[in-house]
């Protein structure tokens, strides 16, 4: 858990870096005043400006010097004004509700700092007697942290930007070679003055947030979108690298998250070098997960040059095209809770996906508002279904600004590096079906109701089967190929009790509400199986919605790696087996469209498409089929017995025949036996036999759940 007091204004804020330098031709503080209320109609909450202070001239690189060799702590840069127009252009900040940090130099001074002659002893040295160039940086002079009259310095230097200029805070450079106790000693002190906010430029040491730092920076991150970005990872990195986040930053801390900065822009390109014609997608990707997202100056100008470190070379602002898209993307964290930063925001969930190499998608939660993104990160058209897992809701894709229906298996097709962002509005309405009316035939019951009719058809005694007929959507159900054979010819009753048909055989019977066609189920009496909301069709999913009583069990549906209950699993189903023999497979060898329930029926999905069965996973008392098609029925076999309810079950679907009395066969490098019509000491001595063999030899014993 981290101590570090967290200003209430960052929990939703971005963050926007200025380059004085390079913002204007003028390149000074007054000259970038004239953008503060553009950056603040765009959305940019907290501004962090590069070092302001004077550039040391001694050793300097270039004709301007690099912003990070600093010659004093306390003045500001001629060059861009003096230490009044800064102080100003923070005034000028603060009036528009925008918060200042200063990028901070904590590690060095210039070569020519007033500190090298007045105090040699703040310096570390070489062996030649040289002051140490801290990571090969010629233009700078390292500084000894051992020394404590140093440390005082450099903390009164801090304070004094906070308390004199009105400073929020400060972007630490290279944080994480100045010891830690020094950011954790200068933290209350600034503190005393003004609550602030502090990012290390780091990424190893996370205990630098614990009680110094707010955040620090995504580098991985960063790194793991130019990588997806040129094929060397895919979109399956973006979650692995939330999953080392979560281990290990301590809670309340959260990363920066960036596409560009200063140093990205200069040394390794533009974001369009390194992300291409998916900028804008990674962009996104940058704003909607976990951590404050950052803009570079110039990046809502769509910037597609280097800017040089160390000279004059400005921004062109006569190109707004990104402004608009920046300002989007601002609004949405700013409105919605559960892309807030740190503890104020929802944690990042992967929404599974039938394209998980190519496609992210995901989900954030902060109490009731739900943010879902799905981005394609391919340069690749991509069709995708997302598992939702929850039940269906109205969305507003943020950037059309249009409702859409989401649930279960939503299906979206994405045009390469197309990003969709839904904003959770309100709950689907419900299924709301009405009796219209029933027509009795020899061999069924048809039930007319508002959007189509549902056909109800006995096929045996302890067999029913339930079908829905599609009114005015263009489907049509294919013919059956569960069933193996017509329904035997049986006496059927059909009673109006009122509030309810019941149409029945000896055996089993349905009862239709005749308010809202909602069927239910009875075995000899008791009940068996009820909907909830029976058919529904949602255009990508269709399927029906059963109540899941508790203490019901429920198994079958293939997925052999799980336990005899399946309740609380969500099963996928193919239309195509996974035997095990390649490298890879999606399923455990395979998936069957049957539940068999504890309460002693069967119920059969006769649909051949796609889907999955939910067994109370996303709904704890709902079992629900979803199909992308196929035919809209299921079956119901029930039975008093186990050994009866594979009867009964085997007697509808066909039963394959047994081999011949003896028959047996052997399948290296084990026996297989196949056996008909022999004594239980036939089989013990056949046992004897294969086990005194030299062939291995497995054994499987079947029993029925009780």
């Amino acid at each position: 858990m981290s101590e570090t007091p967290h200003p209430d204004w960052a929990k939703d804020a971005s963050i926007y870096e200025v380059n004085i330098r390079q913002y204007t031709k003028e390149g000074t503080f007054k000259a970038f005043a004239r953008h503060l209320p553009r950056l603040q109609k765009m959305g940019v909450d907290i501004l962090w400006l590069m070092p302001v202070q004077p550039i040391g001239i001694k050793d300097r690189k270039g004709s301007l010097g690099s912003y990070y060799s600093i010659r004093d702590y306390t003045a500001a840069n001629p060059e861009f004004g003096s230490m009044e127009d800064f102080r100003r252009l923070v005034e000028q900040s603060h009036q528009l509700g925008l918060k200042v940090v200063l990028d901070w130099v904590g590690n060095h001074t210039s070569r020519d700092h007033t500190w090298i002659a007045k105090h040699p002893d703040w310096y570390n040295y070489a062996e030649d007697g040289s002051i140490v160039a801290p990571s090969g940086w010629t233009d700078v002079a390292d500084l000894n942290y051992d020394n404590p009259d140093m440390r005082k310095a450099m903390a009164d230097a801090m304070i004094f930007w906070v308390k004199e200029a009105g400073l929020d805070g400060f972007r630490c450079d290279v944080a994480g070679a100045v010891p830690t106790d020094f950011w954790e000693s200068v933290r209350p002190e600034l503190e005393a003055i003004k609550p602030v906010w502090m990012i290390a430029e780091d990424e190893g040491q996370p205990w630098l947030m614990n009680k110094a730092f707010n955040s620090n920076y995504g580098w991985s991150f960063h790194h793991t979108m130019n990588d997806i970005a040129k094929g060397s990872q895919d979109a399956g990195a973006v979650f692995s690298y939330f999953e080392r986040v979560k281990d290990l930053y301590p809670s309340g801390a959260y990363p920066m998250q960036f596409i560009t900065n200063h140093d990205e822009n200069s040394w390794n390109g533009t974001e369009y070098e390194r992300l291409g014609e998916g900028h804008k997608a990674f962009a996104t990707l940058s704003f909607t997960v976990p951590g404050m997202p950052l803009i570079y100056s110039g990046q809502e100008a769509g910037l597609k040059r280097r800017l040089p470190f160390f000279e004059k070379d400005s921004i062109d602002w006569t190109n707004p095209e990104l402004i608009g898209f920046y300002t989007q993307l601002n609004t949405l964290k700013a409105d919605n809770p559960a892309l807030w930063n740190g503890s104020a925001g929802g944690w990042i969930e992967e929404i599974e996906n039938d394209r998980p190499k190519a496609v992210a998608s995901f989900r954030r939660i902060k109490e009731d508002n739900e943010v879902v993104v799905v981005i394609n990160l391919s340069g690749a058209p991509q069709q995708v279904a997302i598992e939702l897992k929850k039940p269906p809701g109205i969305y507003r894709e943020y950037f059309s600004g249009k409702d859409e229906l989401l649930s279960y298996g939503a299906k979206l097709d994405l045009a390469p590096w197309e990003y969709r962002v839904f904003v959770f509005e309100d709950q689907a309405p419900q299924i709301v079906r009405q009796y219209l009316g029933f027509e009795q035939t020899p061999d069924c019951l048809i039930v007319r109701t508002s959007d189509g009719a549902i056909r109800i058809t006995p096929h045996s005694e302890a067999a029913m089967e339930v079908t829905f007929q599609f009114q005015s959507n263009g489907r049509v159900n294919p013919p059956s190929y569960a069933l193996a054979s017509d329904s035997s010819p049986m006496e059927v009753s059909l009673q109006d009790k009122g509030a309810f048909l019941e149409y029945a055989t000896a055996g089993i019977a349905a009862r239709v509400d005749k308010m809202t066609a909602k069927i239910s189920l009875i075995y000899k009496g008791a009940p068996v199986l009820s909907e909830e909301s029976g058919y529904f069709d949602y255009g990508y999913t269709m399927g029906f919605r059963f109540n899941l009583p508790e203490g019901e069990k429920l198994m079958g549906g293939g997925e052999r790696v799980l336990g005899m209950d399946r309740r609380g699993k969500r099963l996928q189903l193919y239309n195509n087996p996974s035997y095990g023999y390649e490298t890879h497979a999606e399923l455990m060898y395979y998936s069957l469209p049957v539940v068999i329930s504890s309460k002693k029926y069967m119920l059969v999905f006769d649909n051949g498409a796609r889907g999955y069965l939910d067994l109370g996973a996303t709904e704890e008392y709902i079992l629900q089929l979803e199909a992308v098609g196929g035919r809209a029925s299921y079956l119901v076999v029930a039975a008093d017995e186990w050994a009866g309810l594979a009867e009964n079950f085997t007697a509808l679907t066909g039963r394959q025949p047994m081999p011949r009395a003896g028959h047996w066969g052997i399948s290296p490098p084990g026996w297989a036996i196949t056996r008909s019509g022999k004594s239980k000491r036939w089989q013990t001595n056949i046992w004897k036999t294969i086990s005194r063999s030299t062939v291995s030899c497995s054994i499987s014993f079947g029993s029925v759940p009780t």
